[in-house]
């Protein structure tokens, strides 16, 4: 139980996103269906849970890969990434995958690792 990644994606040309390299193990692309954003028109098919600064659970790595792949893509207009509970809307830039990947490489998921300090 936990937060699940949602990751959307809108191509200009409403084609699969033409992906210069492949997305990791576990991972597809298909054409966005009634749930999701509203605007995309594909949806990564994954089964991780979120990752961000102060929710350090999911495989970062991984879903950066997915996010940078995606912005490579000259038919990709539009990236969204968020938890299965907040509200998605806001585009996912490429200044925010450095944002999230910066809080990776200096807390990585040791704040969700570690024993819970007594209060």
């Amino acid at each position: 139980m936990g937060i699940d990644a949602c990751i959307y994606v809108k191509t200009r040309d409403g084609q699969e996103p033409d992906l210069c390299d492949a997305l990791p193990g576990g991972c597809s692309v298909l054409p966005h269906s009634e749930w999701g954003i509203e605007g995309a028109t594909h949806c990564v098919d994954q089964c991780w849970r979120y990752y961000s600064p102060g929710y350090e659970r999911g495989p970062w790595p991984s879903i950066c890969a997915v996010l940078i792949a995606l912005h490579a893509c000259k038919n990709v207009e539009t990236v969204w990434y968020f938890g299965d509970c907040h509200e998605g809307d806001a585009p996912f830039t490429p200044d925010r995958v450095l944002e999230f990947s910066k809080h990776y490489m200096i807390v990585g998921d040791r704040p969700y690792r570690q024993p819970m300090q007594a209060v």
